[in-house]
């Protein structure tokens, strides 16, 4: 009896094990990662040609802007103040500025203001703000006098530095000691600013 239960117990299938069993696989199909692929490819492009569409956009807003804005009377120069200014009269200062009235404020360009107005021989500094919308201001350092200065048969006017300034003449006429540099007195030159004001304190003529 014992060798015959053994041989039942011997024939006795073992049971599966849920984590030893082997577990069957859906078959995939190709069909949903190539539609997924191009829905993907479609979202992309869609968003490519609205961002390019919203920048085309803009930028012809931007143009069309711009064009109003440089064109319209409401930035037309009316006022420009100028300031430092002793022997540049303002119709020489406009001039050499290179503003008008009526021009439009935003068509002006700062840099070339302030090259034009420094070709001046009395200007030492410039400087211009645009106060927007419709006026200007210019501020002016001018160079100063202490001299006449004959060169060439023409009487120029000096600095203290001996460097000339502008031919002397009847709308700016100022009474000034004439200096003269006789041979070998170029040296002195870069001292005359120190000279001057020593000749000045002791009240020489």
């Amino acid at each position: 009896m014992g060798i015959l239960s053994s041989s039942k117990r011997n024939n006795r299938r073992p049971a599966r094990n849920s984590y030893t069993s082997p577990q069957r696989r859906a078959p995939s199909s190709g069909g949903g990662s190539f539609f997924a692929h191009v829905k993907s490819a479609l979202s992309w492009t869609l968003g490519l040609g609205l961002g390019a569409a919203l920048l085309v956009g803009l930028g012809v807003g931007g143009l069309q802007l711009h064009r109003m804005a440089t064109t319209s009377e409401f930035f037309a120069i009316k006022r420009v103040e100028i300031r430092g200014t002793t022997h540049f009269s303002r119709e020489e200062v406009l001039k050499a500025a290179n503003l008008q009235s009526g021009v439009n404020s935003l068509t002006v360009n700062i840099a070339d203001v302030e090259q034009g107005l420094r070709d001046n021989p009395w200007v030492l500094s410039v400087a211009v703000k645009r106060r927007l919308p419709d006026a200007f201001e210019i501020r002016i350092r001018e160079r100063i006098p202490a001299f006449w200065m004959l060169k060439d048969g023409v009487l120029y006017y000096a600095d203290n530095r001996g460097q000339i300034i502008a031919p002397v003449n009847v709308g700016n006429f100022l009474s000034l000691p004439t200096l003269e540099i006789l041979p070998g007195g170029e040296e002195l030159l870069p001292q005359m600013d120190e000279l001057s004001r020593a000749f000045q304190a002791a009240h020489l003529p």
